[in-house]
């Protein structure tokens, strides 16, 4: 049940008149815990780039008021050991700040002002979606560049999202706070990363999210967030099958059969005519696949190619009935799979 305007004032806040408004571009940060990882580093400089137009800043450390401070000029917790506690997470932290937003406005509500501080009561809901929409476009493919590029075998790590906070400033310096949205995470053994080979990671993370497929990142992405096995198993093929299709319309076909095999130079043409017929008939997920690995991903191998056609049969026998669990391992392998496919663009 909403607060009542009584309620409002009860808590200190007053009505501005319909000709007054609040008036500021707003900021979301989206704060991850590192799971898997120990860094020798409070905050490290934030890290500015752009996907679709979209600008964001990123950052990674141990101390959570360092790197909002860096990224966004004020302290998110009063107290970071019990903030920890409140939301089951340990450093180290990775922050997205996305924003600013255009200029949003809430003439005649109800607000409450301390010091540097502007509380409203829920009246930029437009300002919040322009940011969930940004969110949309920056955070599948930045989370997905981001996991493949620090996970390892020996070594996984994850990104979990424990916090998300949309805060506008005003002209003149003043923070608005509308709404905060909290969630879980959790927290795990972990290995240490130097400053300089996290510096190295963030920049290669950067650079792979603007090569990235979007659609096949998307669902990389929810597999990354899905416990589920089935859900988990099979948004990660789908992330494979996307990036398969993608990847093999944009081959030059003929070069590459001019790179695996040489036709007699009496008859190099009629060769590359020939195999553009076949071609277009190699519509098989799995001989895509194969041409793909033959063509493009030069460090995949034969293993690689056993693992794909043994995925694709747990994928059919999903998709007709035959089973409702994916096979043990088979969740593991189509992570594994799925991540080089993602590190093929490196």
């Amino acid at each position: 049940m909403p607060i009542s305007n009584y309620g409002l004032e009860l808590a200190g806040f007053s009505k501005l008149s319909d000709n007054e408004c609040v008036s500021g571009r707003f900021h979301a940060l989206h704060i991850y815990e590192v799971v898997g990882a120990i860094l020798d580093v409070s905050a490290l400089a934030p890290v500015s780039a752009s996907i679709d137009d979209i600008h964001y800043q990123v950052s990674i450390g141990s101390d959570i008021n360092e790197i909002s401070r860096n990224l966004a000029g004020y302290d998110l917790v009063e107290n970071q050991n019990a903030w920890q506690r409140e939301h089951n997470c340990a450093p180290p932290y990775l922050i997205v700040h996305l924003g600013a937003t255009k200029v949003h406005n809430a003439f005649g509500c109800y607000v409450k002002e301390q010091g540097k501080e502007i509380i409203t009561q829920n009246r930029f809901a437009a300002a919040k979606e322009e940011l969930k929409e940004q969110g949309k476009t920056v955070l599948p493919r930045l989370l997905s560049a981001f996991s493949a590029i620090f996970s390892t075998a020996k070594c996984p790590i994850s990104f979990k999202h424990v916090d998300h906070e949309v805060f506008g400033k005003t002209d003149d310096g003043k923070c608005i706070y509308d709404l905060r949205f909290l969630f879980s995470g959790a927290a795990t053994i972990s290995s240490s990363i130097k400053a300089e080979d996290l510096q190295s990671r963030i920049s290669q993370s950067i650079d792979l999210i603007g090569k990235m497929n979007m659609k096949s990142a998307r669902f990389y992405h929810l597999g990354l967030g899905e416990d589920d096995s089935l859900k988990k198993f099979l948004f990660f093929f789908l992330a494979i099958e996307i990036q398969t299709h993608s990847v093999f319309k944009n081959i030059a076909h003929e070069d590459g059969l001019s790179a695996l095999l040489t036709p007699p130079k009496r008859a190099i043409n009629s060769t590359k005519a020939l195999f553009k017929v076949r071609n277009d008939y190699m519509k098989s997920l799995h001989d895509r696949f194969v041409w793909c690995v033959l063509c493009v991903w030069k460090d995949l191998t034969d293993l690689d190619v056993e693992t794909f056609t043994e995925l694709r049969r747990v994928r059919d026998d999903i998709a007709h009935g035959s089973i409702s669990i994916p096979p043990k391992g088979a969740v593991a392998n189509v992570q594994d799979l799925a991540t080089k496919l993602q590190l093929s663009y490196v």
